[in-house]
């Protein structure tokens, strides 16, 4: 299973990493900071599996050390153009925030969840709550067997 992972904390796409490899059958294809380097890398092609940051930069830190704006939504943004281009990846998003604000709404990530599931249906398979502990206060499971679990329904579907 070709995993792309699009996420621009260096510490969580660590995590992720050691995570993802812990999965039989699971290749890491690529990793992305941002929205246009995560579009590109999909376009190429190959990517069964993207595993998706919701609030990312439109782009990559520059040379001279400024990094793009930074998008709340910028993960729905992805998956927005993803069906566009009808690209068949599936979708878990992990996400270190559970609110999301914006101009108009504050939603947590529950929420979000069943927003993303609305717009893009199966593609999304499921959001994940990130926490650089193993184990979230009322989570007994942790975020590894999480994504673990999410990765399993993609291999699966």
């Amino acid at each position: 299973m070709n995993i792309l992972i699009i996420e621009d904390d260096q510490t969580k796409l660590k995590d992720l990493e050691a995570a993802v490899l812990s999965f039989p059958n699971a290749i890491i294809v690529g990793e992305c900071t941002s929205y246009s380097t995560g579009l590109r890398a999909l376009s190429s092609g190959g990517v069964d599996v993207v595993i998706l940051d919701m609030t990312i930069p439109l782009h990559d830190e520059t040379g001279s050390g400024g990094a793009g704006r930074k998008v709340q939504f910028g993960g729905e943004l992805v998956l927005q153009e993803m069906v566009a281009e009808s690209m068949d990846a599936k979708v878990i998003v992990v996400s270190q925030h559970d609110y999301f604000a914006d101009l108009i709404s504050e939603i947590n990530l529950a929420q979000l969840g069943q927003r993303l599931q609305e717009k893009f249906g199966n593609k999304v398979v499921d959001t994940i709550l990130y926490d650089s502990s193993e184990f979230i206060e009322g989570d007994a499971q942790g975020w590894r067997q999480h994504l673990k679990e999410a990765l399993l329904l993609c291999q699966t579907t």
